[in-house]
């Protein structure tokens, strides 16, 4: 009698162990940590920079998406022609992005811009972040797929986009090619009467383009603030000015794949050699802000080389040329 209870004991004890390893496989997995995340594509450089008004406050990049949550944002969108798309985007929360660059936000927002990398510009009325992403690419059938597309046999990389908000039912929610995202934006200062732009761009002894008034006006304005010291003394100034890297994509420039110098020459035909490898810190400015108006500046166009920089050699006044990897 014994013996036959417990056969039937661990007859059953057996069963119930198959039933719950059998259960469990069936339950999907609803824990995102042990999800692999998808690679960000090694074609995609993600840089893309926040602003507060006109003030930088940081900037996106790669290694700031590694640190970060992936989540797959789904939404069913239609467009003006009342066809309804679903899209399964790759993406990263807003508001975790902002955590992670120690962005404290302002205590209002009111509206929100984003520019591409063809200064093609979308404005959103939104108050959070709550529901907004940004995304590197797509899943489709449990597999990521990239987003690029190929015009004119060349291949375009259309992320990283930013969805403003995940529960709209709007395509315009959803802007590509983001390069900044402009928290509050205000109206740029006018470049003045008197100022006439004409910087050439060369590399070596080819030339590139012109910087013009027409080229800065479609260019992203914002202020850069420099601390100068010289004698021990600081100088603070908030330039009004326009990224090199902004220039360039607006005059449709493609940088050489190595840069080891850049030569700035002024009206005056003074010049100077930097040991730079990139235009990332590089800025040409219109003139200053203080006690946020714009006030006007003799010696503009400047030439910023670094806008980390403390020494006053890294600024040149009144350029009016710009030599990537001059001849020696």
């Amino acid at each position: 009698m014994k013996k036959h209870f417990l056969t039937k004991t661990l007859t059953l004890l057996v069963a119930l162990a198959l039933f719950t390893a059998l259960f469990a496989a069936c339950v999907p997995d609803t824990n995102p940590e042990v999800n692999t995340p998808y690679a960000i594509p090694e074609n995609l450089s993600v840089n893309v920079e926040i602003f507060e008004g006109a003030a930088l406050l940081g900037t996106i990049s790669n290694d700031t998406l590694d640190n970060l949550t992936q989540e797959v944002v789904t939404l069913t969108t239609t467009n003006s022609n009342d066809v309804q798309t679903t899209v399964s985007y790759v993406a990263y929360a807003i508001s975790d992005i902002l955590e992670e660059l120690n962005i404290t936000l302002p205590a209002a927002i009111t509206s929100v811009k984003t520019l591409a990398t063809d200064n093609y510009d979308t404005s959103f009325t939104m108050t959070t972040f709550e529901n907004s992403y940004l995304s590197i690419g797509f899943e489709e059938e449990d597999a990521f797929v990239e987003d690029t597309k190929t015009k004119n046999d060349k291949l375009i990389i259309q992320a990283p986009r930013f969805i403003s908000d995940k529960t709209s039912a709007s395509s315009n929610s959803v802007t590509k090619m983001v390069s900044k995202i402009v928290i509050n934006p205000v109206q740029a200062y006018a470049i003045p009467e008197g100022l006439t732009a004409d910087v050439d761009i060369y590399d070596g002894e080819t030339l590139l383009g012109t910087v013009t008034n027409e080229i800065l006006e479609d260019v992203f304005q914002q202020i850069v603030t420099m601390t100068i010291i010289k004698n021990d003394n600081p100088t603070v100034s908030n330039y009004v000015s326009y990224s090199m890297n902004d220039i360039f994509a607006a005059l449709e420039i493609t940088l050489p794949e190595t840069i080891t110098s850049v030569q700035v020459t002024a009206a005056d035909d003074y010049s100077k050699v930097y040991d730079i490898t990139s235009f990332a810190a590089s800025y040409l400015t219109i003139g200053f802000q203080d006690e946020g108006a714009f006030a006007e500046d003799e010696d503009a166009l400047r030439f910023l080389s670094d806008k980390n920089s403390s020494s006053s050699g890294s600024i040149i006044k009144s350029a009016v040329e710009v030599v990537i990897n001059p001849a020696d």
